[in-house]
């Protein structure tokens, strides 16, 4: 967390604006995701991996997440519409 803050701090964000927002998380039918949550005011999106990773990118419109939600295949969805178009954070490492 400290090092959130120091991040953020030091590309002129303040401490404050830098922790992370709750979001709650909803478990999915996929066989890459567990778990996916949306927090509209922070424009934040959480995704939990089955891996137990857990990810929140930033700066993520609603459609994105609501597109997801609806996706045949959230995996598919996540490869082409998010991986490498947001900035994002790791919250949780995968387990071993």
């Amino acid at each position: 967390m400290w090092i959130m803050a120091l991040l953020a701090t030091s590309a002129g964000v303040g401490a404050a604006e830098s922790l992370p927002v709750p979001i709650k998380r909803q478990a999915v039918k996929s066989t890459s995701l567990a778990s996916m949550g949306y927090n509209e005011p922070a424009r934040a999106l959480e995704l939990e991996f089955r891996t137990g990773a857990i990810y929140r990118y930033e700066a993520v419109p609603p459609i994105v997440f609501e597109e997801m939600l609806k996706a045949a295949s959230k995996g598919r969805y996540f490869s082409e519409k998010v991986r490498g178009k947001f900035r994002f954070q790791q919250l949780r490492e995968p387990k071993r």
